[in-house]
């Protein structure tokens, strides 16, 4: 048997052992942005929990409703009873954003999104969630609070993105933020499309954080 043969084999076996916090398989299509903040929340988790909890950030070239099921099965594999998968996306421009969510759901795919992009979320770090109209201006606000707060510029591919906010912001304070938003939306029905300056990405975080504190 090959050297490869022999290591696929291996890879195979470890990698079936369910994790006893879960193995979180995230999804995005962004270069940078997204990718840098969820590698470094998967950096900041102890390593006394490295078998016991599992994140691994995987970049698709584009998040497509057509494809949206099959790629992710994809890339969950031979072992999907163990993986809890999250799409990450941004509404921004994205015409078939509510489609996605409501597919992904009947799925059992789970979608962490942003209206209108996810400078939504990292504004409650710091403050109150504001109501921009578009990226452009959800961008440009958020730049300025991460400079007050930070004393530096705001780089979509800084890497150390994660500890930035923590270190400055507070991510509990975040969460509560997000939460009371996202209610106020729900509790009127409206759609994900039209919730603007909504989150529902402290969902994922906030289960992550609690799965750790639990232990």
């Amino acid at each position: 048997m090959s050297i490869e043969r022999r290591k696929g084999k291996i890879e195979r076996k470890i990698s079936s052992r369910e994790p006893e916090l879960g193995y979180y398989l995230i999804i995005t299509d962004t270069e940078a942005t997204e990718k840098n903040y969820f590698e470094g929340l998967k950096e900041k988790i102890p390593e006394v929990f490295n078998d016991k909890i599992v994140i691994k950030v995987i970049k698709l070239k584009r998040i497509k409703l057509e494809n949206i099921v099959k790629d992710v099965k994809n890339l969950i594999g031979y072992d999907p009873q163990f993986r809890i998968p999250w799409i990450i996306i941004d509404k921004d421009e994205n015409n078939d954003f509510d489609a996605i969510i409501n597919v992904a759901a009947k799925n059992d795919i789970n979608v962490g999104w942003s209206n209108p992009c996810i400078e939504i979320w990292f504004h409650a770090y710091f403050e109150d969630i504001p109501r921009p109209f578009n990226s452009q201006q959800c961008c440009s606000s958020f730049k300025e609070v991460f400079k007050r707060y930070t004393g530096k510029e705001y780089k979509k591919e800084d890497q150390k993105l994660y500890d930035l906010l923590c270190k400055y912001g507070n991510e509990e304070r975040a969460i509560e933020r997000a939460k009371v938003r996202l209610k106020y939306y729900k509790n009127r029905g409206v759609k994900e499309s039209e919730m603007i300056a909504a989150t529902n990405l402290h969902v994922l975080i906030d289960e992550i954080k609690s799965k750790i504190a639990s232990k």
